[in-house]
Order: C-alpha cells, then sequence, then structure tokens
C-alpha cells in the first residue's frame, strides 16, 4: 500500500467528479438550448435540468463521502501494520461513519481482536454475518472465527472456518499454521504434512510456531529437538493456552509460576511480509519473526489481512 494513500484517492476523486460534473455540464447547456427554442416545452425542459442538477449533486455528495471513507480506512490500515492498533481502531470507526460497508467493518473486528476485545469481536462478526447473508463469509470474517474458535478449544469448527483460507494471501499463513497444529492434534499428521516445508524452513521464535515443530518432531521420534524447541521458551513467559501444550516436553520439575495477572486469550498474526502483529496488545502466540524466507516459501510469521 502507498505511504500517502490519500493522494491515490485524491487522484481517483478528481477523476470521478469530473465524470459527474461534465455529464451535467452538458445536460444544463442542453436544457438552456431547448429552453430557448421550445417555448411551449420550457416548463417540461427546466424541470428535466433541475433533476439532472440534483442527480447531479447526490452523485457529489456520495463521491465525497465513498472517497473520505476510503482515506480513513487506508490510514488505518496503515496504523494497524505500524502496531499502533488504538489509532487503527478509531480510524476504522471514522470511516463507518461516512460510509458503513462490510469490508470496514471485518477490518474492525479484527482491530478489536488485536486489542483483546473478545465479547465485542464476537458480537460484531455476529452482526456482520447477519448483515452479508445469504453471502457467504468474507475470507477475513472466517479467519477470525476461526482464531476465535482455535482457542476457544472448538476444534471442528475452527477446521472448517480456516480450510477456505489456506490459499488468501493475506491471512493463508496463519491459517496454515492453525491448521497444522490442529490436524496434529486430530491425529491427522497426514494433512499438515503438505504445510510443514515453509514452517521448518524458519527458525522457531513464536510458541506456536514452536508448538506445531515440536509436534512434528515428536511424531517423527525426535523427542530430544522436540524438548530443545520448547526450552527456549522460559515458563511462566507464556500466556496458559500454549503453556499447557508446551507442558508435555518440559522436565516434570519445571512448572510454570501463575502469571501475575490473568493475560486476555492471545490470538495469531497477520500473514506476509511487514504485516504488523494482530496480537501487538495482547500476549502474542510468538513475537514478531525476525527471521527471512526464500522468495519461494511462503510469507514469514509476520507480514495482510485481511479482514
Amino acid at each position: 500500500m502507498s505511504p500517502l494513500p490519500w493522494i491515490e484517492e485524491a487522484a481517483r476523486f478528481g477523476f470521478a467528479l469530473i465524470g459527474v460534473l461534465v455529464p451535467c455540464l452538458l445536460a444544463s447547456i442542453l436544457a438552456r438550448i431547448a429552453w430557448r427554442k421550445n417555448g411551449a416545452r420550457r416548463l417540461a425542459y427546466a424541470l428535466g435540468a433541475a433533476l439532472t442538477a440534483a442527480a447531479g449533486l447526490a452523485a457529489f455528495w456520495a463521491l465525497v463521502h465513498d472517497t473520505v471513507a476510503r482515506i480513513y480506512r487506508s490510514q488505518a490500515d496503515l496504523a494497524y501494520r505500524e502496531g499502533n492498533l488504538v489509532s487503527a481502531q478509531a480510524l476504522y470507526v471514522e470511516s463507518l461513519l461516512w460510509q458503513d460497508d462490510l469490508a470496514t467493518r471485518d477490518r474492525l473486528a479484527r482491530a478489536l481482536l488485536a486489542n483483546g476485545n473478545l465479547p465485542e469481536v464476537q458480537a460484531m462478526l455476529a452482526d456482520i454475518r447477519r448483515r452479508r447473508a445469504p453471502a457467504p463469509p468474507s475470507p477475513l470474517e472466517n479467519y477470525l472465527w476461526g482464531v476465535l474458535d482455535f482457542f476457544a478449544e472448538r476444534p471442528a469448527s475452527a477446521v472448517h472456518r480456516l480450510e477456505p483460507v489456506v490459499d488468501h494471501g493475506e491471512l493463508g499463513w496463519n491459517a496454515r499454521l492453525l491448521l497444522s497444529i490442529l490436524y496434529f492434534e486430530q491425529g491427522r499428521p497426514a494433512a499438515a504434512m503438505p504445510y510443514m516445508a515453509a514452517f521448518q524452513s524458519i527458525p522457531a521464535t513464536r510458541p506456536d510456531h514452536a508448538y506445531l515443530l515440536a509436534l512434528l518432531a515428536e511424531h517423527e521420534r525426535r523427542s530430544d529437538e522436540a524438548r530443545a524447541l520448547v526450552a527456549k521458551f522460559p515458563p511462566g513467559t507464556l500466556s496458559p493456552f500454549w503453556e499447557r501444550r508446551l507442558a508435555h516436553w518440559r522436565p516434570p520439575a519445571v512448572t510454570a509460576p501463575p502469571p501475575a495477572v490473568d493475560r486476555p486469550l492471545p490470538t495469531v498474526l497477520d500473514a506476509e511480509p511487514g504485516w504488523v502483529p494482530m496480537t501487538a496488545s495482547l500476549p502474542t502466540l510468538l513475537a514478531p519473526s525476525t527471521a527471512t524466507a526464500s522468495p519461494s516459501a511462503t510469507a514469514p510469521m509476520v507480514q495482510e489481512v485481511a479482514p
């Protein structure tokens, strides 16, 4: 995305404005000509010109709303990628005030999830589903429901939500990561194997990634390697969700002290290179990966988005 999206929007607005005003101007000129030449039908021509002008003004006002909403949404996307989740949430709300559309609502739900507002996220996703029905869910809607289902221990529903997203450029990386974990936990390692090459090519710097690689190592009877992966994350540094899963490979004497404050439910990061984690304000599943992969590999653990 352009660092100055308002420039693109201004250009788009200018061309669209020309497209609205030129027909109105031509209609006005034709109405004046008709007014002079057809005295008996002057009222009809004047009414036609007035209706044309009103239609032009309505189109212009709709264009203003659409353009301003796009600018706010573009700025919100930039704030989200930079990790400024509070600003992103406020800008998405401002965009909705100018133009209420489901794509922006999807992105606002993503920002709310990143801020840990889980009840709000569920309520918003339910409202989005009602508004979008009977159309199918958007990729981002499916992804967000899948993330919620994953951490709420609803594996069947999570698989159902995440499978349609695996080929989505913005969200596919994390969808494949979570699906691979679910497949291993369900005793279906063969279903996870098509995705494993990309995850094996990048060092595990986040607990979700380490957990997946530990599951693979255990499946291949490499228990020492699984324990080494888990040892990178000291007890007490993770959310309870991941601590429970990694505890299988910890020495029996090592127990995690209870967290001082009950942490909110973690979520996952978005997908492609440069994409800021959804969980910047949560106990992230994993810190953003600093590793880089070859262009042929799937995106690293930080990036959409989509929403």
